[in-house]
C-alpha cells in the first residue's frame, strides 16, 4: 500500500482533533441596549435579557421611575422588547404591572406581576396564567426554574400556614395539567427538578436520602440545587473554590465531569452552573475573581469568568473574562452566550 504523505497525515491530526490547533473562531457582536430602554442607575437590577429561543431575546427595562428601597417589591412600568441576534426588533410591549421577566419553557417567558406569573410569548401576549397567587414580598420567588429540557416550568405555593411548607406543580407550556406534583416541608427540600418530576433531599443534614421522581438513589446527596445532565446523571452543587465539577448516578457511584484547575478564577467566589437544553448538555462555568487578596479583603480588580465546557469531551469550548456583575446566559442549544452589562449587550456565537 502507498504510504500516505506527511503533509496529509498532519493534517488528518488536525482535524480529527489527535493534535491541537486552533480554537473554532469565536463570533462576537455587541448590542448597545439604550435603545430599549436600559440605563444605569438605580433600576440596573431590575433590567433583564432571557433566552426565548436559540435565535430570540426578550428584553425587559423599567421605563420609569425609581427602583429605590421603598419600590423594591413593586411592580413598574416596564418596557418589553423581542429581538433576534442580530438586534432586530420582532415585537415591543410596555407593561404598567411587571415585576420581573425569567426565563421561561422555549418559546416564553415568566413575567412576574402583583397578581400572577404568566408565561409571554414571542409576541409578548400572555400565553398561560401558570399562578394566580405570587408571594407578594417578592413575585418571582414563585418560581423554581425549569426542566432540564426546558420543555416545563416549576412554579411553587407558599400556602397560609409556613408549617405546611411548599407546594410544587411542573407545568408544561402547552399542557392544563401538571407534568408532576409535590408537597415539601422542612426539613426536606427541593434538590433538583427533572423533565418529568422532582428530585427532593429528606432530612436536611446533608442530604442523608435522595429520592429522584420517587425513586431512592445509593449514596449521599449532597447539599444545594443540582441540574440534571440526563435522567440518570446528576451534577452536584458547585462550592466556593471548587475545582472539580461532580456528578453522580443512581447508585451511588460519581464522575468528575469537568476539571476547573487553569479555568476557574483567582480566588473564586459565586461560582454558577448552566446547562444546555439540547443534548448532549453544553455546560457554562460562571465565577467571580480576585486577582490579590480574597473576597472579604480583595487588594485588586475584582472580574468575572465565563467558561464553557464540553461535558463528553470535557474540553473548554469557550472562555472569557467580563465586568463584575455582568451576567452570562447560555442558549437552549449552547452555542450562544449573551452578557448583560449594564447597558450593552455582548453575544458570542460558539460553534
Amino acid at each position: 500500500m502507498r504510504p500516505k504523505s506527511v503533509a496529509v497525515i498532519i493534517a488528518g491530526l488536525f482535524v480529527t482533533g489527535s493534535m491541537v490547533g486552533q480554537r473554532p473562531k469565536i463570533a462576537e457582536k455587541t448590542i448597545q441596549l439604550e435603545q430599549f430602554g436600559f440605563r444605569t442607575g438605580s433600576c440596573e437590577s431590575r433590567q433583564s435579557v432571557q433566552f426565548l429561543d436559540d435565535d430570540r431575546l426578550v428584553l425587559s427595562a423599567p421605563h420609569g421611575g425609581s427602583c429605590d428601597s421603598s419600590s423594591w417589591s413593586n411592580a413598574l412600568e416596564t418596557k418589553l422588547t423581542v429581538i433576534d441576534l442580530s438586534g432586530a426588533v420582532l415585537a415591543a410591549k410596555t407593561r404598567p404591572d411587571v415585576y420581573a421577566i425569567e426565563a421561561g419553557p422555549i418559546g416564553f417567558a415568566v413575567a412576574c406581576t402583583e397578581t400572577s406569573l404568566e408565561l409571554i410569548s414571542g409576541d409578548l401576549n400572555t400565553a398561560k396564567v401558570i399562578s394566580a397567587h405570587p408571594r407578594k414580598i417578592s413575585p418571582c420567588s414563585g418560581v423554581d426554574g425549569l426542566s432540564p429540557s426546558r420543555t416545563a416550568i416549576s412554579v411553587r405555593d407558599f400556602g397560609e400556614d409556613p408549617k405546611s411548607g411548599t407546594f410544587h406543580r411542573l407545568v408544561d407550556a402547552r399542557s392544563d395539567r401538571p407534568i408532576a406534583e409535590r408537597q415539601i416541608s422542612k426539613p426536606d427540600f427541593l434538590a433538583g427538578i427533572t423533565d418529568s418530576g422532582y428530585a427532593v433531599c429528606l432530612e436536611h443534614e446533608g442530604c442523608a436520602l435522595l429520592t429522584v421522581d420517587g425513586k431512592v438513589w445509593a449514596g449521599h446527596g449532597g447539599d444545594g440545587r443540582s441540574l440534571f445532565l440526563s435522567p440518570g446523571q446528576m451534577l452536584l452543587p458547585l462550592a466556593p473554590g471548587q475545582k472539580l465539577l461532580m456528578s453522580r448516578f443512581p447508585d451511588g457511584r460519581r464522575e468528575q465531569v469537568v476539571d476547573l484547575h487553569g479555568f476557574a478564577p483567582a480566588n473564586a467566589d459565586n461560582p454558577s452552573v448552566q446547562i444546555s437544553a439540547t443534548l448532549p448538555r453544553r455546560i457554562l462555568y460562571a465565577a467571580t475573581g480576585c486577582y490579590i487578596g480574597d473576597f472579604d479583603d480583595c487588594y485588586a480588580l475584582t472580574f468575572g469568568r465565563v467558561v464553557v465546557f464540553d461535558p463528553e469531551t470535557h474540553q473548554a469550548l469557550f472562555k472569557q473574562n467580563i465586568s463584575q456583575g455582568a451576567e452570562p446566559i447560555l442558549s437552549p442549544n449552547g452555542h450562544t452566550v449573551v452578557v448583560l452589562n449594564k447597558t450593552k449587550l455582548q453575544i458570542y456565537k460558539i460553534p
